[in-house]
């Protein structure tokens, strides 16, 4: 039987957390909150699949690409997995302060690994660990270029959906549309255009890293794309009638 996606992030979590009961039960509150029915997009899968990409920055600094290329550590990587963890741990679109809740739960959380000395990756790195973690997933918020690398490849890994191919884009903004099913077809709608406009006055890229930048052109045919889906002016193929029925009509 192949492991679930959920088994697969706890493999992660091992790698970064000494396992015992203390980690279980920290892991076991990840689980619950990811796995939760309403999380259609930003669940366990999400999050594997952030964590996955990170492991690919951390396999490419691991073979000796990392401190010229990357000009970031292992131990950094690792850090960003942990915060990557936490980071929609808090997820209800009836607030406007995820993030911030979820970094607080994060510190509080890895705070005690700090001090009973749970954690795999070293925490004298530059700055507050503790601090760090705070600033990434707050971060997320805005996805605005920092001055911090590593938050920089976070914001990307976080947002490399949107640049994706456009059936996976598609099924991205399915499962969007059905954690936002309490608003009607029209409000969602304009609330994606305002997404995508604030998107868009960044002008040629939303991604920060040499590695995702090539995923900018991309991201903006998907916009596009989706634009075109919500202009009534443009005639529809049955497969976008199709999938506009069910954007329109999730129950």
């Amino acid at each position: 039987m192949k492991p679930t996606s959920i088994e697969k992030v706890r493999f992660f979590w091992d790698l970064l957390v000494t396992k015992n009961l203390i980690s279980d039960v920290r892991f076991a509150g990840l689980s619950v909150a990811y796995k939760m029915p309403a999380r259609k997009f930003h669940n366990e899968n999400h999050i594997l699949d952030c964590l996955n990409q990170a492991d690919e920055l951390l396999l490419l600094i691991e073979n000796g690409d990392g401190d010229e290329k990357y000009k970031i550590s292992q131990n950094q990587v690792r850090l960003m997995m942990l915060a990557i963890l936490y980071h929609d741990i808090i997820y209800d679109i009836n607030q406007n302060n995820n993030e911030f809740l979820s970094a607080c739960r994060a510190v509080e959380e890895i705070r005690t690994l700090t001090e009973l000395e749970q954690l795999k990756i070293s925490t004298d790195l530059k700055g507050n660990h503790l601090q760090w973690v705070f600033d990434a997933i707050m971060a997320t918020k805005s996805h605005k270029k920092t001055k911090d690398e590593v938050i920089n490849y976070m914001l990307d890994i976080d947002m490399s959906i949107l640049g994706s191919s456009w059936p996976k884009y598609k099924e991205y903004l399915l499962h969007i549309r059905q954690e936002y099913q309490k608003y009607d077809f029209n409000t969602f709608v304009a609330g994606r255009i305002q997404f995508i406009n604030s998107l868009k006055s960044r002008k040629k890229n939303i991604y920060h890293t040499k590695s995702y930048k090539h995923l900018s052109k991309i991201a903006f045919a998907n916009f596009a794309k989706e634009l075109a889906l919500y202009d009534n002016n443009i005639e529809k193929t049955e497969e976008d009638k199709n999938y506009l029925i069910s954007l329109g009509k999730i129950k």
